[in-house]
């Protein structure tokens, strides 16, 4: 769902698979790319989850992006990412709890070293 007032701005949706989705919105001269997904949640086989974040990666460094173009994952990630940011401030908000478990650190390291990812600040 977009807010009313954007849906006008809204100049790309792209399914790319059950979980994932895909959405560009014109702001101002800048877009903003939002990826919306759903995680395989923990008890699902380890495979399932590699591949989730493979094709996850993998469709984020395929978006064209002009330096000015911002880049937002947003969805459940099905992982704790726990409350240490060490080495991924850019990209991790600080209103994370706990600790950081298998699938956080995966998503972290798959997801949160590219340089696609941005960490939006009001």
């Amino acid at each position: 769902m977009v807010k009313e007032n954007l849906v006008e701005e809204v100049i790309e949706v792209k399914r790319l698979d059950d979980r994932m989705i895909r959405i560009a919105i014109l702001c101002g001269r800048k877009i903003l790319r939002v990826f919306s997904v759903y995680a395989p949640q923990q008890g699902r086989p380890d495979k399932e989850k590699r591949e989730f974040l493979e094709k996850l990666s993998d469709n984020i460094h395929d978006v064209p992006q002009a330096q000015e173009d911002l880049l937002m994952l947003a969805g459940d990630m099905n992982c704790y990412t726990g409350s240490m940011r060490d080495g991924f401030e850019g990209v991790m908000g600080c209103f994370s709890f706990g600790v950081r478990n298998q699938e956080g650190e995966n998503l972290s390291k798959e997801v949160g070293t590219s340089h696609h990812i941005q960490k939006l600040r009001k």
